[in-house]
This record gives structure tokens, C-alpha cells and sequence, in this order.
């Protein structure tokens, strides 16, 4: 019986902790929408909040811009962070003896990483550019 009773406590409290986790991860990404929604447009002029509030498939458009901007940002991110770990990998083992080609793979890997970072940047301004056209369309 106390067994029973001790399951059926254990089991009502994972059910809340699961609850209130769900109902936290979607204010989360409520806040997230919102944050979204004002830096796109905290970098508006008033002219140019007007026309997008005339106009809301180029305001959709805007919106699905900025978020494939921020994508690709955090994306880019990875790359660089991916990049300075492996020169401070070779860094670190350039000074031992019989680890000349992991040396060599490690910075490799770093001007790989660095290079999909470049590309990433040249979509990001392809983005901003084609936002920008956008916006002056009005």
C-alpha cells in the first residue's frame, strides 16, 4: 500500500514539473516572437513603420527576412567559435614533437570553418540587401 501511494506522489509531481515546463517553454517562445518583432522594427524610421503597416505581405516578408538574418548569424557564430577552438588546438600542439599533422588538419579545419563563416556573412548581407530594397520600394 505504501508503495503504491509513493508511486502515485512521484508520478503527480513529475506530471507538474512536466507541465510547468511545457507551459515555461511557451512564454519562452512568446518572448522570443516579441523580441523579434521589436528589433525588426527598432531600426525602422516612422516613415518606413507607416508603410509596412499598409503593407503587411512586405511587412511578412521583413519579418521572414530578419529571422533567416538571425539564423544565419548564430550560424555564423558556430563557424567562428568552431574556428578559434581548432587554431587553439594547433596552437597548443605545435610545440610537441610527433604532432605536425594534427597541427596542420587542426589549422585546416579553422580556415574551413572560417570560410563557411565568410559565406554565411556574404548571405547575410544578401539578406540586408534585398531588406533594405524593401523597404524603399514604399
Amino acid at each position: 500500500m505504501a508503495m503504491k501511494r509513493t508511486f502515485s506522489i512521484t508520478l503527480l509531481l513529475f506530471l507538474f514539473v512536466w507541465a510547468f515546463a511545457a507551459i515555461d517553454r511557451i512564454g519562452a517562445d512568446r518572448v522570443k516572437q516579441t523580441k523579434e518583432r521589436s528589433a525588426c522594427l527598432a531600426s525602422l524610421t516612422p516613415e518606413e513603420i507607416q508603410f509596412l503597416v499598409e503593407n503587411p505581405t512586405i511587412q511578412a516578408q521583413i519579418v521572414e527576412i530578419d529571422r533567416q538574418i538571425s539564423e544565419l548569424q548564430n550560424l555564423k557564430r558556430g563557424f567562428e567559435a568552431r574556428a578559434l577552438r581548432h587554431e587553439d588546438y594547433a596552437q597548443r600542439l605545435q610545440f610537441e614533437d610527433r604532432a605536425m599533422l594534427e597541427t596542420r588538419r587542426h589549422n585546416e579545419l579553422a580556415d574551413e570553418n572560417r570560410a563557411k563563416a565568410d559565406r554565411v556573412q556574404q548571405e547575410i548581407d544578401r539578406l540586408q540587401t534585398e531588406r533594405r530594397k524593401l523597404l524603399q520600394s514604399g
